[in-house]
């Protein structure tokens, strides 16, 4: 395995992360998890906490990707829970948003409406806009979804502006339009 011929574990963790997040993109969910396992004995334990942050939060998508939605949640919880002891806006308000969004997926959008307008304005006071974008594209579909059309179109069109002013990946536009729809 070339990450066990690596010297460096910060490389080591990195290396494996990103195996891990391109298994998750091609749906390879285990072996996904299985490499985030691995990553977590190499991340460093009173270094950077964004490290283990993030490693919550890439374990959290893997398994919102699996669709374990009750997993995700605890995953993202954890990476929600750290961000705030650690006073990390960024990850505060990217955790925030993933719990937001399981809230959504399970059609709780009473729930999930409050928590994505935190991050929102998270999202936009850091000047995040690839957060606020998807922030913006799943309050849209909740708004739809819950009945009320024009709140679900005027998100939507904040979402679309985004889109225009910042250069956003065709994947990023394909999740936004599923999302809202």
């Amino acid at each position: 395995h070339l990450c066990d011929s690596l010297e460096n574990n910060d490389l080591k963790q990195t290396l494996l992360n990103w195996m891990a997040q391109l298994l998750t993109e091609v749906q390879d969910f285990d072996l996904a998890i299985s490499y985030l396992q691995k990553a977590k004995a190499y991340h460093p334990d009173v270094a950077y906490p964004g490290y283990i942050i993030e490693w919550y939060t890439n374990m959290g998508y893997a398994h919102y990707s699996a669709a374990r939605l009750d997993s995700a949640l605890l995953y993202y919880t954890q990476a929600l829970e750290l961000s705030e002891a650690h006073q990390l806006p960024y990850y505060k308000a990217l955790a925030i948003a993933n719990i937001g969004e399981i809230e959504y997926e399970n059609g709780h959008y009473d729930k999930a409406l409050p928590l994505l307008t935190e991050a929102l304005d998270m999202f936009i006071e850091t000047e995040n806009a690839i957060g606020e974008f998807y922030t913006l594209s799943i309050m849209s579909g909740a708004y739809f979804r819950l009945g009320e059309i024009k709140k679900g179109r005027d998100y939507l069109a904040r979402s679309e502006l985004l889109l225009d002013s910042n250069e956003l990946s065709a994947e990023a536009l394909l999740r936004h339009y599923k999302r809202a729809y």
